[in-house]
């Protein structure tokens, strides 16, 4: 009853961080921080590999790099089609 249990948490898992990827992919590209790409990936793997218990260690590694990610983010977005206007 355990291995079952186990194994429906962790399809669980890797079915929750997939959409997570997706976001994470999604603003990769609208902010140009390749970082969320890394980010998704690494918890993509490290939540296919629970099942073996080395993936704690990437969750981990993909915790401390999506904080990274995050403040390097920018300040302001450039909208395509948008020009500066100076300010007089």
């Amino acid at each position: 009853m355990l291995s079952i249990g186990g194994l429906v948490a962790a399809i669980l898992m890797i079915a929750g961080v997939w959409f997570m990827k997706q976001s994470y992919d999604m603003i990769s590209e609208e902010t140009g921080v390749g970082l969320f790409h890394t980010t998704a990936l690494l918890y993509l793997v490290g939540a296919i590999l629970m099942i073996v218990l080395i993936g704690a260690f990437l969750i981990i590694v993909a915790a401390v790099l999506e904080i990274v990610a995050f403040f390097s983010l920018p300040d302001e977005l450039e909208r395509p089609g948008e020009e500066e206007v100076p300010v007089i």
